[in-house]
């Protein structure tokens, strides 16, 4: 794994090594499954500290590039996508050499190139995307599908943990470009963060598989239906949205994968179990032979999808017109 630290260049030591890492997984030249050094043996290589090799990698796992083993090691996360980069670096290249034709050296096109860039981020933004939920297997598949749709940064806390501390909920969202929640919790969020500074709150869409609906209608009226999601808030939320709650006239028992007692008499007394992608394999695991267990896939609309990338679109052309006119603020 070939990466390098300039300590005269103007990005920071522990942004170079992220990037460079993130490239390196990107362009497919570390691939799904290889193992990373230690943060002690890179920090040695590159003479650097310790501490800041492991930021970079708690970094790279919140953004799902690596997957931290304790124990094992890190590893680049299975399922990552790589980018074809031949286009982009003849891009370069060729601005390169057209640089070098007017007479400019080396150092004078990459100084001018890195400020460039560096003013081009601090106007336009990375697209950084703050994603909410009540449970951590939403918030990782809403993450996932941004990232890989959309190119954005992204990282998630949980609507209870900001619920807790209005204090932490406002520092949360420090420099985020927009927030993203499930529409289910658009509401409590508004109640949560302060009005202040509050980025734009923008909500999605989670489709369950149509499939599901009709098993909900075949049920006889008075049919004892069980639903589990990940836990007890994330059952009850998305149950009780308008699609399971069409189907009427069944005896419907909620409960949450962390109620494990409540779940096995749930599980003993329903004739048909509905449990949600993030959790069917180990409700399947608890369940009595000959029980029916259906599981609920689910996915984000694409039209949300759309929704966030015109938003972020809409900041990034705000932001750069105000870096255009920095008298606009006072007119």
């Amino acid at each position: 794994m070939q990466i390098g630290v300039d300590k005269k260049s103007p990005f920071p030591i522990k942004e170079q090594i992220k990037r460079q890492i993130r490239h390196l997984i990107e362009t497919g030249q570390l691939k799904p499954g290889d193992a990373l050094p230690s943060a002690r043996d890179l920090a040695a290589y590159l003479s650097v500290n310790r501490n800041t090799v492991s930021q970079v990698y708690r970094e790279l796992s919140d953004q799902k590039f690596l997957r931290v083993a304790v124990g094992a090691g890190t590893f680049v996360r299975q399922g990552r996508s790589t980018r074809n980069m031949a286009k982009l670096k003849r891009i370069m290249d060729n601005a390169l050499a057209e640089a070098k034709m007017l007479g400019f050296d080396t150092a004078q096109a990459t100084d001018v190139f890195l400020n460039q860039l560096l003013s081009y981020t601090a106007i336009i933004g990375t697209g950084r995307v703050l994603v909410v939920d009540c449970n951590h297997e939403v918030i990782d598949h809403i993450c996932h599908v941004l990232e890989q749709e959309l190119e954005v940064d992204t990282r998630g806390v949980l609507i209870q943990t900001l619920e807790k501390n209005a204090q932490r909920a406002a520092d949360y969202v420090q420099g985020v470009d927009l927030v993203v929640c499930g529409f289910n919790h658009f509401e409590e969020l508004t109640d949560v963060l302060p009005e202040k500074n509050r980025p734009e709150i923008t909500a999605v869409m989670l489709r369950a598989d149509v499939r599901v609906m009709g098993e909900l209608l075949r049920l006889p009226p008075g049919a004892r239906v069980g639903y589990c999601c990940a836990n007890q808030r994330s059952t009850e939320t998305f149950y009780n949205s308008a699609f399971f709650s069409a189907a009427r006239q069944l005896h419907r028992i909620l409960v949450g994968l962390d109620r494990p007692d409540e779940l096995r008499k749930m599980l003993g007394r329903c004739d048909v179990i509905f449990a949600t992608c993030y959790v069917y394999d180990r409700v399947r695991e608890m369940v009595e032979p000959g029980k029916r267990l259906v599981r609920v896939d689910l996915s984000v609309d694409p039209g949300s999808i759309e929704l966030i990338r015109e938003r972020l679109n809409a900041l990034r052309q705000e932001n750069a017109g105000k870096a255009e006119n920095p008298f606009s603020r006072t007119q």
